[in-house]
């Protein structure tokens, strides 16, 4: 039982070497292009993100400027005898000694 295979040759079509390599170069050249031109465009794009990153760190400087300066403001203005005349012009007074008395599980003040 000797089975044969037969193979038919398939016939190719004659390529002309010319017009597939100005095919195959034509393509290369769109396909350069291209890339090319999304290279491109993110170099723009990383350019402009930097830009903004640089302006934000400018800006957040200047803001933290503006903190301490506002922080020396109200520690300059808050001053030992700034409070003191607070207090005073508010009505508080001065407490001795301050007695708890507990009520019902509560804290009640006696002055």
């Amino acid at each position: 039982m000797n089975t044969c295979v037969s193979f038919n040759l398939i016939s190719l079509p004659r390529i002309n070497l010319k017009s597939a390599f100005g095919t195959v170069l034509l393509f290369s050249l769109f396909c350069t292009l291209g890339l090319v031109l999304v290279y491109v465009f993110q170099i723009v794009n990383v350019a402009q993100e930097s830009n903004q990153v640089i302006a934000y760190q400018e800006e957040i400087e200047e803001i933290d400027k503006q903190n301490k300066e506002l922080e020396v403001d109200i520690f300059q203005s808050y001053s030992l005898s700034d409070i003191e005349m607070l207090v005073q012009k508010l009505g508080y007074e001065e407490l001795g000694r301050v007695n708890y008395v507990r009520i019902l599980g509560s804290t009640a003040i006696a002055k």
